[in-house]
């Protein structure tokens, strides 16, 4: 067995938390600007 394994999993898992903690705020922009865009470009036929 490699010793570097267990570090290379927690090494592995820290990025996935830091890339979770990242995606979190950026959630609830991507669904505001994905409804903002919907709502921009919705065919207005009483516009």
């Amino acid at each position: 067995m490699n010793e570097n394994q267990p570090d290379t999993l927690h090494d592995v898992a820290l990025v996935a938390l830091l890339l979770l903690l990242l995606m979190v705020p950026i959630l609830p922009l991507l669904i505001w600007a994905n409804n903002l865009i919907t709502w921009l470009f919705r065919p207005r036929r009483h516009a």
